[in-house]
């Protein structure tokens, strides 16, 4: 398959596919080194227009034995969905996130009596006043 974009890809029969696979299988997965060829047939038959519309169980069977071999290559693939379904958590409910309105800790305001304030005041003023000398 050439290098064309996704409208001029041309469809091909149930027998070309069978023949494309079975070229993929027996010339390129066989063959030391050329699993990323492989990958990149496969990914352009699950590309084409028409793929669902030629594809029996056995094509689909012969197409994931495929998948399944690469991976046991140990090339890190994603399952496609056409091959091996949707997965089980697939658009799965997000987990409610729960916000509370009503917090257990309240946060109080508190007024400092006024002879208090006095106190506080009369101690910088002190301090001050230390600092002053200290610095004379």
């Amino acid at each position: 398959m050439s290098q064309e974009s996704a409208e001029e890809v041309k469809s091909l029969s149930k027998e070309e596919v069978k023949s494309f696979l079975l070229d993929i299988e027996t010339k390129v997965i066989n063959a030391e080194g050329a699993h990323m060829h492989s990958v990149i047939a496969l990914d352009q038959l699950l590309r084409l227009p028409n793929i669902e519309s030629i594809m029996d169980q056995e094509l689909k069977d012969q197409m994931h034995d495929l998948w399944v071999k690469l991976k046991s290559h140990g090339i890190q693939l994603a399952d496609p969905p056409l091959l091996f379904g949707l997965p089980s958590d697939f658009r799965a409910e997000e987990e409610e996130i729960i916000i509370d309105d009503e917090p257990e800790i309240e946060i109080v305001s508190r007024s400092v009596p006024e002879d208090t304030k006095e106190e506080e005041e009369k101690e910088e003023d002190e301090l001050l006043e230390h600092e002053g000398k200290l610095l004379s």
